[in-house]
């Protein structure tokens, strides 16, 4: 039997209360996960022309205390955790659906 390989999760925030900087989507379905205290986080993708950013999919917008979404963007795709309505101690990441979902 094959051995599965966990790949490591992407991690956006840890304890912030800003929105992070963007980084590289390795591509595929993933889960989005955050916990935070008030206000809302949400996963975010850079549009083409490199100035916008849009929500990631319709189960990525998350309030508090937080939850998990899953989404679908190509390989490649800069993703950010954007942080509104005063959420603090944020934390957020993304994983490959694989390693949650069974």
């Amino acid at each position: 039997m094959a051995s599965r390989v966990q790949l490591q999760p992407l991690w956006l925030l840890t304890n912030e209360s800003a929105t992070s900087g963007p980084q590289e989507w390795k591509g595929g379905r993933g889960v989005f996960m955050s916990e935070h205290v008030g206000g809302v986080v949400s996963l975010e993708y850079l549009m083409p022309g490199g100035t916008n950013y849009a929500a990631a999919g319709a189960d990525t917008t998350l309030a508090a205390p937080g939850g998990a979404g899953v989404f679908y963007l190509p390989p490649g795709t800069r993703v950010r955790a954007a942080v509104s309505g005063g959420a603090t101690g944020a934390y957020a990441y993304c994983g490959e659906a694989s390693d949650f979902i069974q």
